[in-house]
């Protein structure tokens, strides 16, 4: 009773009323209300949780707990009103954990958000990114969310809904075809006209307009151990996972990504609402659903006791197939994976976005690309700006980083999973399932593609959403069209970026398509990836 007696009049019963959540939110936002025949009282609960209620005595009441959120045992509770007395109600509501459900609704930045479920009601108030977060729904149960006179109705189907209320935001580029510049070619179009692109001064990185965006601002460095996540420190990586005790992961949460081509342009347009067909999350997609985002190893991936690993300070694992990499991934646990072809098509058409470009060492960095005959050991790096941008334009001994992703190209070539080649040339991936080496888990997606070999400088990309940026043509040079070389051949593996020896050829639009199941290079390694959320 808060540390002291009370005393209750003749006639009368003290009800005390208790709240106990783990949820600390529900503790200052609930109320009761206590009822019986031609009788009712309310009470709202302290920030303590708890609340007294003076009743008539020789009544049997009913005590409601009204609150945020939905729980199993939080059902109305009878008592008797003893004359004089007191008479303790409690509320335990530490079923939380069995109720996973998280509903990201996005919206305007600053919004109330109201969602509403029969007689439950809850707010929230969407942060600077336009996030507003509800916890703890019951799977089945059937919410409103309600914004800026918009109104979105969804049923509680799954561990992560993702709900758009209110402003459509598309961030897209054009780029030209048959302009050669890999900068001229490139034009901002729908919410992205008039902005300026990330700039590299000297290995100084100038966000331009990007500063803040909601489509980059949750991307960050984490470490995960177990199923404990903890988000590192942008700028020192402070914490970051040095062994095989936690994984060094970059957390990706994703927007709809469309890529469409005409025969004079590709559009690459990123948006918070699914604007029409082409616009899909494949690279989030995870056992049937989309989790809302992706994470991908901050350093090449590292084999310890037939396991995948991502840490710093430490020497890539090469001489190694594709599909012992995938076994290893997979021997993690459920989740694992090597970095997969849609996470790829997802980060370099963000890159294209943010730098205005289609080339990556031009504007990025040329990464760790012409020094040295063998994997070297990746320590952590120290960064000057908040989004994980790191490399040198002029410099191809100093490695690059894209969002915290070491080595994004440079030192080691990746395997990448869920994609191959057919006997045509013709691209085949897998778009929801885990990487794998058998031809029938996979489906041709870019039947158009020009059959044949082809190698060289890449002068044109498919540009499909689901083709992403498969070499087409295979004509250009180092400085013009997408500036990166390309092998696409018969029935093989594809890996990504460039290692120590490839120099101009090296870049976010570097993919080989010419390794077999059981291929192994000194030069070529992987990276981990985790696809199943904060699961």
């Amino acid at each position: 009773m808060g540390g002291g007696s009370k005393t209750v009049p003749a006639g009368k019963c003290l009800a005390h009323l208790s709240l106990n959540t783990i949820d600390r939110q529900n503790l200052s936002t609930a109320s009761w209300t206590v009822t019986a025949a031609g009788k009712s009282y309310t009470a709202e609960a302290d920030a303590t949780g708890r609340a007294d209620i003076l009743v008539d005595s020789g009544v049997t009441y009913t005590a409601t707990l009204t609150h945020q959120g939905e729980y199993y045992n939080d059902a109305p509770q009878t008592f008797v009103a003893n004359s004089t007395g007191v008479v303790w109600i409690y509320f335990d509501l530490f079923q939380y954990p069995d109720i996973k459900t998280v509903v990201q609704v996005y919206t305007d930045a600053g919004t109330t958000v109201v969602g509403t479920s029969g007689s439950n009601s809850m707010s929230v108030v969407a942060d600077s990114n336009g996030l507003a977060q509800f916890n703890g729904l019951a799977t089945g149960s059937v919410w409103t969310f309600t914004a800026n006179g918009d109104s979105v109705t969804v049923t509680i189907d799954r561990l992560l809904k993702v709900v758009e209320v209110g402003k459509t935001i598309v961030y897209g580029v054009m780029v030209y075809r048959n302009t050669s510049s890999p900068s001229a070619r490139v034009e901002y179009i729908d919410d992205a006209a008039g902005f300026t692109p990330i700039v590299n001064s000297g290995g100084t990185f100038d966000m331009g307009s990007w500063k803040g965006c909601g489509l980059i601002e949750n991307i960050k460095p984490v470490a995960k151990s177990g199923s404990v996540w903890t988000d590192l420190d942008k700028r020192t990586l402070s914490g970051c996972p040095s062994s095989t005790s936690g994984d060094a992961l970059v957390e990706v949460p994703t927007w709809w990504l469309s890529i469409k081509e005409t025969s004079t342009a590709i559009t690459i347009r990123f948006s918070n609402r699914q604007v029409d067909s082409t616009f899909q999350k494949y690279a989030s997609r995870f056992g049937g659903e989309d989790v809302g985002m992706f994470h991908i190893g901050m350093f090449h991936g590292v084999v310890s006791s037939s396991k995948l690993y991502s840490y710093s300070g430490a020497t890539p694992t090469v001489n190694t197939s594709i599909t012992n990499f995938i076994n290893y991934a997979k021997a993690r646990g459920s989740g694992y994976d090597i970095a997969v072809y849609y996470q790829m098509t997802y980060l370099t058409a963000l890159m294209t976005l943010l730098f205005r470009s289609t080339d990556g060492q031009s504007s990025l960095g040329r990464g760790h690309v012409s020094s040295g005959s063998a994997a070297a050991s990746r320590s952590k790096l120290a960064f000057t700006n908040s989004y994980g941008m790191y490399g040198k334009t002029d410099d191809s001994t100093v490695p690059v980083a894209f969002f915290w992703i070491h080595d994004f190209w440079g030192n080691v070539l990746d395997f990448i999973g869920c994609a191959k080649t057919d006997s045509s040339c013709r691209l085949m991936t897998i778009i929801d399932g885990s990487s794998s080496v058998t031809e029938s888990d996979f489906k041709l997606v870019s039947p158009a593609t020009p059959t044949g070999s082809r190698s060289g400088y890449v002068s044109d990309v498919v540009g499909t959403t689901e083709a992403g940026f498969l070499p087409k043509t295979c004509s250009g040079s180092s400085s013009t069209f997408w500036c990166d070389y390309g092998y696409v051949f018969a029935s093989d593996f594809p890996t990504f970026g460039g290692s120590w020896g490839d120099g101009d050829d090296a870049g976010p639009f570097y993919w080989r398509f010419n390794y077999s199941v059981s291929e192994t290079r000194s030069y070529v390694g992987s990276r981990l990836s985790y696809r199943a959320g904060r699961a």
